[in-house]
């Protein structure tokens, strides 16, 4: 009886209970019980973001990427794109290819790092070091 639920041909007391549903697929396969791989939940975060526009050169366009979970994220390949809504159009994040637990990634746009690294600190830190943090850089002319 294909697709219906019916006992198997086994003996007592090895008998059990097929219950099979959509066109013989096992239940327990439907309802949640397989032996596919579970995938971890995300556990990066957009934790901050700025867009201040292109013209201030202390502080400009930023956001803030924080790993909220318990292992490192691999963070190589991660591209962002700004305004062309074209994939092709994305850039790299560079200088970061993994996240911490617990760490962020502060990914400015810039041509120099330092230099931005610092007016940023200034600016929103009052030039306090960041702790457990990161820098990412995009090239100023991805920002478009």
């Amino acid at each position: 009886m294909s697709g219906a639920a019916g006992n198997d041909e086994t003996p007592a007391p090895l008998k059990k209970f097929q219950h099979r549903l959509a066109a013989g697929i096992p239940a327990a396969t439907i309802l949640g019980r397989s032996n596919a791989t579970a995938v971890p939940s995300p556990t990066i975060r957009i934790t901050a973001v700025a867009v201040a526009g292109s013209s201030h050169s202390d502080a400009a366009d930023w956001f803030e990427l924080t790993n909220i979970g318990r292992a490192a994220v691999d963070s190589t390949g991660w591209k962002m794109d700004d305004n062309s809504f074209l994939a092709a159009s994305a850039v790299a994040l560079s200088g970061v290819t993994s996240i911490n637990p617990g760490q962020s990634v502060v990914c400015a746009e810039t041509s120099h790092l330092a230099t931005t690294k610092a007016a940023f600190i200034s600016a929103w830190f009052a030039g306090r070091a960041l702790r457990r943090s990161q820098w990412a850089l995009i090239p100023a002319a991805a920002w478009v």
